[in-house]
């Protein structure tokens, strides 16, 4: 496409146009690859699903009529996404993970069960020593 601007007038009359009860079946799958942020990805294998054959391709190959390199339009609007996606985490990292996750975000041990944890350890240490005569275990 020409453009963002093409690009989502194409996906805007596909979307009107696709069929509700669309079926298809899937022979293969491919592990893919690519060098960098530009560039083509490359298939590095084709996995046959339901018995067909899985093949590991010792040189990548491309596909036919891909660019080698991304359009400048193109790439702008993966950064632009990148940043929506990237917007306002900085030093909420672990608040996010711990909403999506649904884990509580771990919180910082104070000197006081830090020193507990370490004497425990120090006890298990030396409960192992002499459990092995010395030795290490």
């Amino acid at each position: 496409f020409a453009d963002l601007k093409c690009a989502r007038e194409a996906q805007a009359l596909v979307e009107t146009e696709w069929p509700t009860d669309l079926s298809f079946q899937v022979r293969e799958v491919y592990l893919m690859h690519r060098l960098g942020d530009d560039g083509q990805f490359e298939r590095v294998a084709t996995i046959g699903l339901a018995g067909h054959e899985t093949i590991v391709h010792r040189q990548p190959l491309r596909f036919a009529n891909m660019p080698e390199s991304e359009e400048e339009w193109v790439r702008r609007e993966r950064m632009a996404m990148k940043d929506r996606r990237n917007k306002g985490s900085r030093g909420h990292r672990r608040q996010r993970e711990s909403i999506r996750t649904g884990r509580p975000s771990r919180v910082k041990d104070s000197p006081v069960v830090i020193e507990a944890k370490r004497a425990m350890r120090e006890a298990k240490r030396e409960m192992l020593l002499a459990e092995n005569n010395g030795e290490p275990p």
